[in-house]
């Protein structure tokens, strides 16, 4: 499950 929240976090970098 760590790999969802790691995908989460790219995204809200992404789209900061």
């Amino acid at each position: 499950m760590k790999k969802l929240i790691f995908l989460i976090v790219i995204a809200l970098v992404l789209s900061a």
